[in-house]
């Protein structure tokens, strides 16, 4: 096996070593001697999808970090009320910005949503189903409706139909149809057993919005049920839950309390870290946020900052060690995609540091990208994105292990794609083949384990992640991650005709959207002496290839022989077996799956005494 410590022999040395380690890497400030910063109270920050810093103030507006340009939006060159950013959240090409004009301890006051259209520059607000004299703690972007939380006002559920706020003792709807707005009583708790919310998270893998309360525990809401968790049923130390943060692999909850430390849910397992039994160095707990590369938890309080490692280490910042800026406390925490991690503080400003402690990792991995193209569709569809590589060795993953594929040019970040291992599905066995599939979040990701060969073959298709066009370079970096390790691939990129790709007519793109490839021509046979089924199921010969209905498979004979063709699924089964003979020249054999279920599907295509092995996607 390629991993050399298992995870049993692992934790072992992790129990040797659960003491604080202080890290000397220095921070850079940012405050408003040294930058155009109007304010050193922040209150949030947020990277856009373009690796832009937004920075919201509490009282000078949205500041816009990028690269070395600065810019700032507020009332007098906007209209509408962000002077007091408190969240931000993006959803495709609009940004939603909460603002508030008070604080939380004393004189609260909202000022309700702002919305910008990305696509136009334009501002508008949007405070239907809202309580605007409430301070929004929180937006949150999930399949199907958009929810608002709010500092005395319940929450507020968006979707196409209309909205419903819901409270502790009340729910309201509303419907855009006909512009009907009711209230209904409830018993208190129904929903919520306290208005005063702090913060939400959404759990994309088990459907779940998370959110924080004042004094009434968390509040999980999925499929149209509410479950309460407090100290009365569940590990929770106190009813007051600052922040919430969703694990990487989604199995874990993360719960900041406000004097009683951090809090773990993982299944029905509850664990408490706090200063008296862990590292931690403070138990009033304001902002948490998971490092994206290796998914380790950076936890914000009101003294410095604390790291739990995905290895169960911990490490500290603690002012003024390492140049970090003081504050009342840390507000939030951000992750650009240049390797920086950002630090908000109230009172203090903010800082930036560097997470590349030195050069990148060398290549753990060898990875060959065979394919990858990226169409940018109109609105409203998706762009989507479509690679398969090569890696080598052949890494033996577990289910807490990630993994990763991102795409950068010399501009920056193009394309990113993350989950855990235990998010896919193991769905054929045969022989010295493994093939595992995840469907999750609108993408398909196939991981071929060939042992007899130490390899991998990963096939990704995603209409979901956003791709960074203004990214665009002629040669990208592709770096694939697996648990610990890495390897890159250097591809060239060439924009294309989507009318004329081989692909268009499995997709259906359109002649309008963009393309960007590595490969234009149709895929060719490839001979190989070994005949056997899943020995080279992975030899790309049909075209298109996914396909909805049909595919063709382009095959040459040198003399008059006898081609067997048969197709079987991916437990072995023979689907349809087609066998004729040819004169010499060049041919094509059809194959019609539209009585097939959607899937992968594999065959062998014997020509004379030569095999010749393949695997196709049906998609319908």
């Amino acid at each position: 096996m390629f991993k050399q410590i298992s995870k049993i022999n692992r934790l072992a040395i992790i129990a040797l070593l659960l003491v604080p380690v202080k890290v000397s890497a220095e921070w850079i400030p940012y405050d408003t001697s040294n930058s155009p910063l109007q304010t050193n109270n922040i209150s949030s920050l947020t990277v856009s999808p373009d690796n832009r810093l937004l920075i919201g103030s509490h009282g000078a507006g949205l500041f816009v970090k990028y690269g070395n340009d600065w810019s700032i939006f507020n009332e007098d060159n906007t209209g509408v009320p962000i002077n007091y950013a408190n969240s931000i959240r993006f959803d495709n090409d609009t940004m939603f910005v909460g603002s508030a004009s008070g604080d939380l301890d004393s004189q609260p006051l909202g000022e309700g949503l702002s919305i910008l259209h990305i696509a136009d520059s334009t501002w508008s607000e949007l405070n239907s189903g809202l309580e605007i004299n409430h301070i929004i703690t929180g937006i949150e972007i999930a399949p199907g409706y958009r929810a608002v939380s709010t500092y005395g006002g319940g929450i507020t559920i968006f979707n196409d139909v209309g909205w419903i706020r819901y409270q502790a003792e009340f729910r309201t709807e509303f419907t855009y149809a006909d512009s009907q707005q009711q209230t209904f009583e409830v018993e208190p708790g129904t929903y919520l057993l306290t208005d005063y919310l702090l913060g939400l998270d959404y759990d994309t893998l088990n459907d779940i919005l998370w959110i924080a309360t004042l004094g009434g525990g968390v509040v999980a809401f999925s499929n149209n049920t509410w479950q309460t968790y407090n100290t009365e049923n569940s590990g929770l130390p106190s009813n007051r839950i600052q922040v919430i943060k969703v694990g990487p692999c989604n199995t874990k909850v993360y719960f900041g309390t406000y004097g009683y430390g951090l809090v773990q849910k993982d299944g029905d397992n509850w664990t408490t870290y706090n200063t008296d039994n862990s590292p931690l160095v403070s138990d009033y707990i304001y902002s948490l946020e998971i490092r994206p590369d290796n998914s380790d938890l950076w936890i914000g309080t009101n003294i410095g900052l604390s790291v739990l490692t995905t290895d169960d280490l911990w490490h500290e910042y603690i002012p003024p060690d390492s140049n970090l800026v003081w504050g009342d406390f840390y507000s939030d925490i951000a992750f650009d995609s240049s390797g920086n991690v950002w630090v908000a503080t109230f009172g203090g400003g903010m800082a930036k540091k560097s997470l590349e402690e030195g050069p990148e990792p060398e290549d753990t991995l060898s990875v060959c990208v065979n394919k990858l193209k990226f169409f940018l569709r109109k609105p409203p569809r998706n762009d989507i994105t479509w690679l398969k590589a090569r890696i080598e060795p052949l890494v033996m993953l577990e289910d807490e292990d990630s993994v990763s594929i991102t795409v950068d040019s010399e501009l920056g970040r193009i394309y990113s794609w993350e989950y855990c291992f235990d998010q896919f599905w193991h769905i054929f066995h045969w022989h010295n083949i493994d093939l595992y599939m995840a469907c999750v979040n609108g993408s398909i990701v196939l991981l071929k384990y060939k042992h007899n060969q130490g390899r991998i073959k990963i096939s990704l298709l995603d209409w979901n992640q956003q791709i960074n066009e203004d990214n665009f370079a002629p040669e990208v970096d592709v770096r694939i991650k697996l648990d610990n390790y890495v390897g890159f691939d250097h591809v060239n990129l060439w924009p294309g005709d989507p009318a004329q790709d081989p692909d268009t007519d499995t997709l259906y793109y359109d002649e309008d959207d963009l393309l960007y490839s590595n490969e234009f021509d149709a895929p060719t046979i490839i001979e190989d002496n070994n005949d056997f089924l899943p020995e080279n199921a992975d030899i790309p010969v049909n075209h298109p290839n996914p396909f909805n209905a049909s595919t063709k498979i382009l095959f040459t004979t040198s003399r008059q022989t006898m081609v067997r063709f048969t197709v079987y699924d991916v437990l072995g089964r023979v689907v349809s077996v087609d066998e004729n003979y040819f004169n010499a020249g060049a041919h094509s054999l059809n194959w019609n799956g539209s009585t097939q279920a959607s899937g992968v599907y594999y065959y062998t295509l014997q020509i004379g005494d030569k095999g010749y092995t393949g695997k196709m996607t049906l998609l319908k």
